[in-house]
């Protein structure tokens, strides 16, 4: 099976981006880093953390909306240390690992609503969305959910409105094709 991190490396290749490693250099700084730092024809494009969603789902105790505010929280502080000015995006890639969960537990913790299929949201998760994450969420231009190669979601904040239309360039989608989850 391959890492976490080379399955949202390939899928990014398909869109002729590169990831670059921070240097040990960059590391040893006393700063947290992101996972990479992506470059279409050698220009710095944005921001990658990269986490795996593998949570731990049974009636009592479904850790998977702990799980993604952790994650959540853990990569704003990444991209705070390295991207103080928001010169640049900041993506979160999240590769699911678990079978039983989907793009649709991010947006409940992002949104802090549960969603039905009639479209009723009903706010079981706000303690989630409006707990820490509250500010840090929309700091964080663009969320990539991979289920596979061909099951990806992609989830803007649009907060930062000339990152979403770079983004939506760099991978070939028209913002009105977009999600957005208002974060």
């Amino acid at each position: 099976m391959k890492n976490t991190e080379e399955i949202v490396k390939e899928w990014m290749q398909g869109f002729s981006l590169e990831s670059e490693r921070y240097t040990k250099k960059e590391m040893r700084a006393g700063l947290k880093t992101p996972d990479f730092k992506v470059y279409k024809e050698k220009k710095l494009q944005f921001l990658c953390e990269v986490k795996a969603v593998i949570g731990n789902r049974n009636t009592s105790n479904d850790t998977t909306p702990n799980q993604l505010t952790d994650d959540i929280h853990d990569s704003f502080k990444k991209f705070k240390d390295v991207n103080p000015e928001h010169s640049v995006p900041n993506v979160l890639a999240f590769v699911n690992r678990k079978i039983t969960a989907g793009v649709d537990y991010l947006e409940d913790v992002l949104t802090g609503h549960w969603y039905m299929d009639d479209g009723k949201a009903y706010p079981f998760y706000v303690y989630y969305s409006e707990g820490r994450i509250k500010n840090e969420k929309s700091e964080i231009d663009l969320y990539i959910w991979l289920e596979g190669r061909d099951k990806v979601k992609l989830r803007f904040t649009g907060v930062f409105k000339k990152h979403f239309e770079n983004l939506c360039k760099l991978f070939g989608i028209t913002p009105a094709e977009v999600k957005n989850i208002n974060a």
